[in-house]
């Protein structure tokens, strides 16, 4: 029932810099985050637009898109847009994710678009004309990584066109981008080349582009960690991330993998009581089915904005519960439905702490039988 489970001692990124996933319609959660750090899920399309992913823990889902970057999957999914406007994929300003780098921007717009009208093949040939124009740009960059997505599924040789870029751009952020997809590519299955990995990863770690070098020094962590086994190695790389990048999100990521450790010889990993006696919590609603009220229970483990908003299956609002800041503790909200008929209705809780990070949004279904 999830897209995205995350324990207290996992830490995937879906989407630090770009993400490009579709996680949505997930029978419970979207991504459901049962530790203490947080979950990096910027860039990805959640069914709606605005989105109103359903997320449990601290999920990071900024530069939302507004539309399926992979409905080449054929997965059917909700329409959304402005009527007359074409679709974006990423804003012509170059705000939130882009870092202000706008060269090119409207080209690779064009190019999504013609990938969301099931134009595969004309998208693949407008992403390596703007590969080859821009390899020192964000869009050569962004390029190549779509380009390669699209190769598999289009049956062309992904392994030559990074190839290719490493070859005929050495040196460029293009290059650099090429050599960190071929990272993954080498790691494919659990027989993976990781011995030339690492040693593509660590010849990145000094790259004077920081995204290519933090990405190349989390792989060569998680390289030596997970394929070779050596915790120590892993560990090097990781301290090294964690002091060249504090606070970045794979510097947490990386964090996470060592249990919360900042040097050797760190105190213990935190338990899965630690970080559950800390969680933002909504329990079930009970009764449910039920006539004429219910109660919908739930704990903040510190003071917190508390939405709680009951909507019909058109989306239509029918109850505001809770719209406020609440101390910490459990909490009961009762919706007495008196004067709405029989159906199936939706809650949407959300809770945000006053620094404006939202901590919990979930939706819940709630049946009432007159």
């Amino acid at each position: 029932g999830w897209a995205v489970y995350a324990d207290g001692y996992s830490a995937p990124a879906l989407g630090s810099y770009i993400g490009a996933n579709s996680l949505y319609w997930n029978d419970y959660y979207d991504v459901y985050s049962n530790y203490g750090g947080t979950i990096y899920a910027r860039g990805n399309w959640w069914g709606d637009y605005p989105a109103y992913p359903s997320i449990y823990g601290n999920v990071d889902y900024s530069g939302e898109l507004n539309f399926d970057p992979n409905n080449w999957a054929g997965v059917m999914t909700r329409p959304v847009g402005v009527a007359g406007k074409p679709p974006t994929y990423i804003s012509d300003s170059g705000a939130g994710i882009l870092d202000g780098d706008t060269t090119g921007i409207g080209e690779l717009n064009a190019a999504y678009r013609s990938l969301h009208n099931n134009d595969s093949l004309g998208a693949f040939s407008a992403f390596r004309n703007l590969l080859e124009r821009h390899p020192d740009r964000f869009v050569g960059s962004r390029a190549i990584v779509t380009a390669f997505s699209l190769a598999g599924r289009l049956r062309i040789n992904g392994r030559q066109l990074l190839d290719d870029a490493i070859s005929r751009h050495a040196g460029t952020r293009l290059s650099g981008t090429a050599k960190l997809l071929l990272v993954g590519l080498l790691l494919k299955g659990d027989h993976g080349e990781s011995g030339q990995a690492l040693g593509l990863s660590t010849s990145l770690i000094n790259n004077p582009d920081s995204t290519i070098a933090k990405h190349a020094l989390f792989n060569a962590g998680n390289i030596a960690w997970y394929r070779l086994k050596n915790e120590t190695l892993g560990k090097n790389y990781f301290l090294r991330l964690i002091a060249r990048f504090p606070g970045d999100p794979l510097s947490e990521s990386a964090l996470a993998t060592m249990g919360g450790e900042t040097s050797p010889g760190a105190g213990p990993k935190k338990n899965a009581a630690d970080l559950e006696a800390k969680a933002f919590t909504l329990r079930e609603c009970y009764p449910n089915p039920f006539n004429p009220s219910t109660q919908i229970n739930y704990e903040l483990p510190e003071a917190t904005h508390v939405s709680l908003i009951v909507y019909d299956i058109l989306g239509r609002k029918v109850a505001e519960l809770v719209n406020g800041y609440q101390e910490a503790g459990p909490r009961t909200a009762t919706w007495l439905a008196h004067d709405v008929a029989s159906g199936v209705y939706l809650a949407r809780f959300t809770a945000t702490v006053p620094n404006g990070i939202l901590k919990l949004s979930k939706m819940m279904k709630l049946v009432l039988a007159k």
